[in-house]
């Protein structure tokens, strides 16, 4: 092994304990919006005031939960094929690829397009003042 092997090698495993830690994270994420969903102190009111409807929560975050599932799929995924390496079966697949790296993210974005999560949060009115306005009073504070 000459150096630049050592450095690839350790390279490699940079990369599987990133990507380990943000399996760690995503876990912890999806434990905490199970949380909120559950808890009902964390209930969506539904009224006049703010302009959304009933089940908002729950429409929000079954599609935070929808979308971080299929993250979760092509993190895992990505962690096997690291932990494979370069030569292995999961890399020279092309399938594999496609199918839990690009269509998980695809599947994402297309939840998030169909399920528009801006409507369920309350209308705030815009401000009468310009951009050039908004900026100087921004500065000033």
């Amino acid at each position: 092994m000459t150096a630049n092997d050592d450095t690839v090698t350790q390279g490699r495993w940079i990369c599987i304990g990133g990507l380990a830690i943000q399996l760690v994270f995503l876990t912890s994420f999806v434990i905490l919006v199970t949380l909120v969903l559950r808890d009902p102190r964390y209930i969506v009111l539904e009224g006049d005031k703010d302009g959304i409807g009933k089940g908002s929560k729950k429409h929000i975050l079954w599609t935070v939960h929808a979308t971080t599932a299929l993250i979760y799929i092509r993190s895992v995924y990505r962690l096997i094929e690291f932990i494979d390496g370069y030569g292995g079966k999961i890399y020279s697949a092309e399938w594999a690829f496609y199918v839990f790296d690009c269509v998980m993210i695809l599947l994402a974005f297309i939840v998030y397009i169909v399920v528009f999560l801006g409507r369920y949060f309350p209308r705030k009115q815009a401000s009468s003042l310009s951009f050039y306005e908004l900026d100087n009073h921004t500065n000033n504070m």
